[in-house]
């Protein structure tokens, strides 16, 4: 039988899953606005200008997840740290995939 896996270890997983995410997010958002730069039809620039903005609604909640598990680890007897990074992050994913599958459906 194998041991449980320390929450440490599983907060560093989770602020490099959610950094990696983010960063993804920020190519995304980026191409979109370049993309939406280069664009002479004003309602199709708008619409990628759009879904640039709509991006950081799941790249700020990454973050959040980044910051709530870096201070868990500072002070790893908070339960509401604790509570907020191990929900917030499946909640996080849940906002990207939702926002990955808008993007591509507008596009």
């Amino acid at each position: 039988m194998s041991e449980p896996i320390p929450w440490k270890d599983i907060a560093i997983a989770v602020m490099g899953t959610a950094g990696a995410i983010a960063s993804l997010l920020l190519v995304l958002i980026g191409f979109l606005a370049a993309k939406a730069e280069t664009l002479t039809v004003k309602a199709k620039q708008d619409k990628y200008k759009l879904v640039a903005k709509i991006g950081l609604a799941p790249f700020f909640a990454q973050a959040a997840i980044i910051f709530t598990s870096y201070l868990w680890m500072l002070n790893p007897t908070s339960s509401w740290l604790l509570q907020f990074w191990t929900w917030g992050f499946g909640a996080a994913m849940v906002v990207f995939v939702v926002y990955a599958v808008i993007a591509t459906l507008l596009m």
